[in-house]
């Protein structure tokens, strides 16, 4: 028997920073991993983040960060334990395709 058998279990969560109003591609993540979404804009910014599959891939799919004229201006987001891989669409302030959230084991 191996004495460091594969697959370890991860133990390390990554934190992705992503720009509400430019962001485009974020990951690759991991399920448990965060994404710290900031707006340094004045309007605020609704991110809406689509299913693939049937699956989501974050605990709460639709949020507000909010503009700096109504702190906190930041929002974090997790990567649901249950989302499988896959580049999942989200859109800005309703404009579809805005960008996508990639979600596997690409790191």
């Amino acid at each position: 028997m191996a004495a460091n058998p594969l697959p370890r279990p991860r133990t390390m969560i990554t934190t992705f920073s992503a720009n509400a109003a430019t962001a485009t591609s974020i990951g690759p993540a991991q399920p448990g991993d965060t994404i710290d979404w900031t707006n340094g804009t004045s309007s605020n910014i609704t991110i809406a983040v689509s299913a693939l599959n049937g699956y989501f891939p974050l605990t709460v799919n639709s949020f507000t960060v909010n503009g700096t004229q109504a702190p906190p201006n930041t929002y974090k987001s997790t990567i649901a334990a249950n989302a499988p891989d896959g580049d999942y669409p989200f859109s800005r302030n309703g404009v579809a395709g805005a960008g996508h959230i990639k979600v596997g084991q690409g790191r």
